[in-house]
């Protein structure tokens, strides 16, 4: 397909523009690029792949812009569309996804053309389905350059992309939770709203692209499907283990509401609607390579005096754990799973800390009412949460079937790993541990001590060993002659970390990390 000639099997062409594009566009668009080079590393396919993206009526180049990993760096590149070429050709469209990937459409190198959006996620597993599939390994008997492929997305919850986590931690998110995530389902005939859609280089020449009158919002992708599949079959990539994810974004209704949006009128044939010049053939745009990485010049190349580290006394927070947000999260959660009022504090503490630092993992001990738990995963949905539990019998309280937990925690659309230790409460913690998915570490943790009588302090030890930096252990006590007595001894714990007691059943214990410490004062 001119004015580019096949040269590697897929092209992968994205496109987006040096903004603020809800939220960090740079952030979003870095990762996803650099999550699909590392699994085509992984699976020894960088030579047989590019990414190609449009970048469109930037400032700043997004090939200068953008922080990518070597491999990344080795398949990816940019097509600029400067100022003043794109404000011509946008004509008052804010952003004409048409062209956009039209321009990398046209300039691919590869036999198969995947146009996909620059906030999708392309697993291990999916990549090797797709190569395994064009390479002619799938039993699909209609012939690949005749035949139109187009892949649903499951959202990747939002609070998760907020966090910016690392690909390590995408990977064990999507290996934990990622087949339970919500499904955008493609609808029936029109195939949207698509991750993904895969074509062979010469049926994308002959249906031209996009439909380039489609400057404004909506229906361009249906357009283009329903042209095609008027001469050629469509599949769902799903059937042959193709699933994606997308990061999901603050809701853009505001954007929406006054957004002109495309005619939906549907194509009576299939045709190229564009002129021979589609995807901005006559223009002479400048292709970019990334940018080579910066010098190291973090803090710790500065040295240790100069690096700064923010603090919080004990007393702050002390206050911050009584502020309305903090209150009102708990009597909220406590709707829903109710709670003992001796318990408040610890909760309030869970709340605390969950909504300022978002745990990744969360610890509980005694774990069946789900009061907890509830005020943790309404302020993190996508926390793993670790329940330990006997489910024996409790004198003078209720009895709850484990069942009551997991649904109490679906009702609150918990959106994370959960697992449960049940048996012995005195060996779960070791059992745990032992049989755990990664580093044995926990953000945040209740241990509630009259689980363990006699061998609590010995227990919480144990725990106290597996707070990550930056975690939260909260103790609470039913009885507080039990609890003075557990906190005198734990006091004396020969460590650095923070404690803090917060009524005579309650107590915190706060673990400084490098960029957050926590200082004595009250």
């Amino acid at each position: 397909m001119a004015p580019e000639e096949a040269s590697v099997l897929i092209s992968f062409v994205l496109g987006g523009r040096n903004d603020r594009y809800l939220g960090d566009f740079k952030w979003r668009l870095s990762t996803c690029i650099n999550y699909l080079a590392e699994n085509l590393h992984a699976l020894h396919r960088l030579t047989e792949a590019e990414i190609v993206v449009g970048d469109w009526n930037s400032e700043t180049p997004l090939a200068l812009a953008l922080k990518l990993d070597e491999a990344a760096r080795r398949i990816t590149r940019f097509v600029r569309v400067p100022p003043a070429i794109a404000q011509v050709a946008q004509k008052d469209s804010p952003f004409p996804y048409v062209l956009v990937q039209n321009v990398g459409i046209r300039r691919a190198r590869g036999q198969f053309i995947a146009q996909t959006d620059s906030d999708i996620l392309y697993p291990r597993h999916s990549l090797e389905a797709l190569f395994s599939l064009v390479t002619r390994k799938s039993c699909l008997e209609t012939p690949l350059d005749k035949a139109l492929f187009v892949a649903s997305r499951r959202q990747l919850p939002l609070a998760v992309a907020q966090k910016q986590p690392s690909l390590a931690e995408i990977n064990r998110y999507l290996a934990l939770y990622g087949n339970m995530l919500k499904v955008d389902r493609l609808s029936v005939g029109f195939l949207a709203p698509s991750a993904l859609t895969l074509m062979h280089r010469s049926l994308w020449e002959t249906c031209g692209g996009y439909d380039e009158r489609l400057i404004y919002w909506e229906w361009m992708d249906i357009d283009l499907y329903l042209r095609v599949t008027q001469l050629y079959p469509w599949f769902d990539l799903a059937n042959f283990g193709v699933h994606l994810h997308h990061l999901e974004h603050y809701p853009n209704a505001d954007r929406l509401r006054d957004r002109r949006t495309n005619p939906w009128a549907a194509p009576s044939e299939f045709r190229n609607q564009n002129e021979a010049s589609w995807g901005l053939r006559d223009q002479q745009l400048e292709i970019q390579a990334a940018r080579p990485p910066e010098p190291d010049m973090s803090s710790e190349a500065s040295g240790p005096s100069q690096r700064f580290v923010p603090q919080k006394t004990l007393g702050e927070v002390r206050r911050e754990l009584s502020a309305p947000d903090v209150i009102k999260h708990v009597q909220e959660s406590s709707k829903i799973a109710p709670s003992d009022p001796t318990e408040f504090p610890a909760l309030c503490a869970l709340a605390w800390h969950s909504l300022h630092f978002r745990p990744a993992r969360y610890l509980e001990f005694g774990i069946r009412y789900a009061n907890a738990a509830a005020v943790v995963a309404r302020a993190y949905p996508p926390v793993e949460i670790y329940g330990i539990d006997s489910w024996q019998p409790i004198k003078g309280k209720p009895n709850v079937s484990i069942y009551y937990c997991a649904e109490t925690l679906t009702r609150l659309e918990h959106r994370g790993y959960l697992r449960f230790i049940i048996g012995d409460p005195q060996t779960a913690l070791k059992r745990l541990c032992d049989g755990f998915a990664g580093k044995p570490e926990f953000d945040l943790v209740l241990f509630r001590g009259e689980m363990f009588g006699e061998s609590a302090f010995a227990q919480a030890v144990e725990v106290l060993g597996r707070i990550a930096a930056g975690g939260m252990l909260v103790v609470a006590y039913e009885s507080p002659a039990k609890f003075a007595e557990f906190w005198r001894l734990f006091r004396c714990c020969p460590n650095e970390d923070e404690r803090l007691e917060l009524d005579n059943r309650t107590g915190l214990v706060l673990r400084a990390r490098g960029d957050f410490v926590f200082r004595a004062l009250h």
